[in-house]
């Protein structure tokens, strides 16, 4: 487990997520107005959401960087 000192939006794994996140939102603006997404870019986008996930779930963390943690997770999970 990798422990972290830093704010977590200073790591390479929180910039993928908000790549991944911009991502989500241009797929679901194109669904929300009729359009269609092929299921082979949906699954491969939701296994790279997965791959993040994992890594975030391999942190350990103390004070505000757990909490930033938990809200990446959240992102990740579609909870934000």
């Amino acid at each position: 487990m990798r422990r972290w000192r830093k704010p977590l939006n200073q790591y390479p794994i929180s910039l993928e997520v908000d790549k991944l996140a911009g991502q989500v939102s241009a797929l679901e603006s194109v669904i929300s107005k009729g359009g269609k997404v092929a299921e082979k870019t949906l699954l491969n986008l939701i296994e790279l959401l997965m791959n993040q996930l994992l890594k975030l779930d391999g942190i350990t963390a103390d004070g505000d960087v757990k909490l930033q943690r938990k809200m990446q997770g959240s992102e990740v999970r579609g909870n934000a």
